[in-house]
Parts: structure tokens; sequence; C-alpha cells
């Protein structure tokens, strides 16, 4: 399991990376303790200019890998989300095109790796859930 995450901070592997200024959200840290690696259905979601965007599920915040999942931890430091041990964006969960689904500013956003772009999504990880639907 994934070692300890807190309103402050995430802990991997015995390092310790803080969340910018600001505490996480009360409900992702819920959903992360409770939904740890988990795939959800429905998963379309859309984005202000695109239909149809897919959830592949929630990244894994365990400190090992196991099944092949994405750890969370490997993905930071791979695509160098963290500067001076602060990150810049928090990656939870990802689409089948490497892309990912991020809290940053404590509010939720869409990552698109091929253009370096956060797109706003919604406030917190409760509207993302809530927006998600069938094809």
């Amino acid at each position: 399991m994934y070692k300890n995450i807190t309103k402050k901070k995430i802990i991997f592997l015995g390092s310790s990376v803080t969340y910018g200024a600001n505490s996480l959200q009360t409900s992702f840290v819920e959903y992360i303790s409770k939904y740890n690696a988990g795939i959800v259905e429905p998963h379309r979601f859309d984005l202000e200019n695109e239909k149809g965007k897919v959830f592949g599920g929630f990244l894994s915040f365990n400190t090992e890998n196991s099944d092949g999942e994405e750890l969370v931890s490997d993905i930071i430091e791979d695509l160098e989300l963290y500067k001076n041990s602060e990150l810049k964006a928090l990656p939870f969960g990802l689409d089948p095109f490497g892309n990912m689904i991020c809290l940053k500013d404590n509010k939720i956003y869409f990552w698109n790796h091929e253009e370096d772009d956060f797109i706003y999504i919604c406030e917190t990880i409760t509207d993302f859930l809530n927006l998600l639907y069938w094809k």
C-alpha cells in the first residue's frame, strides 16, 4: 500500500513531497485512500472543447508496483512535475493516450502531455466523478 497521504504531504518510499501551500482536498484524500489504483465506470468525460475523453482509472499511490500498476511516484519523477520537492501538479488518473488527470491549485485538470498544457475540468474530485458518463 501507499505509505501515507495526508492533507499536506504525500509520502512515497520514505521521501516526502509537499503539495503546494494549500492542503489537499479532504474528498481527494478520501477517494485515493478508498479507491487507490481503481477502475471507474462510467469512464467518459468532456472538456470544454473536446467530448468523450476516457478516464482510465486512478493511478497507484502504492510504494511497490504490482500487476502493472502505474505508480504516481514514478510518474512524478519521470515527468518532472516537482521542483525543490514541491509538486506543480499531482497526477491521480490517466487516459489511454498518456495524458493525466491532475490536482493542480486544488482543482481538477486534464494534462495534455503532447502540448504540456493543463486544461481545467472542475473544482473537486467529487465533481469530476459526477461528470463521468457512459458512451
